[in-house]
């Protein structure tokens, strides 16, 4: 997926004009969506991240234990 689509996507859903309140209300609603896909996406990010860095430090403990 290219970032340029990404971008004008999220440009998009962030594009609010007062003058209609239903779309404005229909794009606060997206937008409330794209916020909780974002933070869905970081905590998964985030857990994938410690889980690598235990495997690192398990790696780690495993080559300190193999010099002594």
């Amino acid at each position: 997926m290219c970032g340029c689509v990404t971008g004008s996507r999220i440009e998009a859903l962030t594009n609010v004009k007062l003058d209609d309140a239903d779309t404005a209300a229909r794009s606060v609603g997206e937008k409330t969506v794209m916020v909780r896909a974002a933070r869905q996406l970081l905590s998964a990010i985030t857990k994938v991240l410690i889980l690598a860095d235990r495997v690192v430090i398990k790696q780690l403990v495993t080559a300190k234990d193999q010099v002594r």
